[in-house]
């Protein structure tokens, strides 16, 4: 694997995320959001919980694009250490790929690896997230990249390089797509919503 390929170390798996969605009464099984101890799905009870189980499940998809699809986080901007930072992530070997795929989300709410919220919490992951991709773009040999365009900020200091969401994606292209892989590949591109 390419030198590029090292992840700095700003993004690290949280502990304690399923614990999280059980402390709100939830558990992941089979990829479907259900009631701790029985196989009812989501209730609605408030706003409040609603947003608190919405991040959990946020969070917890984050990890599943390492347990899950192997991927490994880039973060950004590249070589600072210091200050708000975005996550990207990227199959093992994408610099060396012959195909490329890159998928962005939506804007909103939603952050990298999910399609809709909503949909992770009401139906399953693999029709909120981009679980399901990330198999078949394996399965087709395609390197990988998961963009994250709506961290734009972190502690309320904008991300430098991805101020925005274009500016995230411009980013992505100049200093990862355009730089490190290989300037052969073909890039696919699968964006949902205002992604694309």
């Amino acid at each position: 694997s390419s030198s590029h390929s090292s992840v700095s170390g700003a993004w690290a798996p949280q502990p304690g995320l399923m614990e999280a969605l059980q402390e709100l009464g939830y558990e992941y099984r089979s990829g479907r959001l259900l009631q701790v101890g029985v196989d009812k799905g989501f209730e609605f009870k408030d706003q409040q919980h609603y947003d608190k189980l919405a991040d959990a499940v946020l969070r917890y998809v984050g990890t599943l694009l390492v347990d899950q699809a192997g991927l490994v986080p880039i973060r950004l901007p590249l070589e600072i250490q210091e200050g708000p930072h975005s996550t990207i992530f990227a199959s093992r070997g994408y610099e060396e790929a012959e195909k490329l795929l890159l998928i962005i989300q939506g804007s909103g709410r939603v952050r990298v690896g999910v399609w809709g919220c909503a949909l992770c919490i009401n139906a399953s992951l693999d029709q909120g997230t981009m679980l399901p991709y990330l198999r078949l773009a394996a399965e087709r040999n395609y390197g990988v990249i998961v963009l994250n365009p709506n961290e734009n900020s972190e502690g309320g200091q904008p991300v430098l390089g991805s101020e925005t969401a274009e500016r995230h994606i411009a980013y992505v292209w100049s200093h990862i797509v355009l730089k490190r892989c290989k300037s052969t590949a073909a890039v696919d591109i699968v964006a949902h919503s205002n992604g694309g």
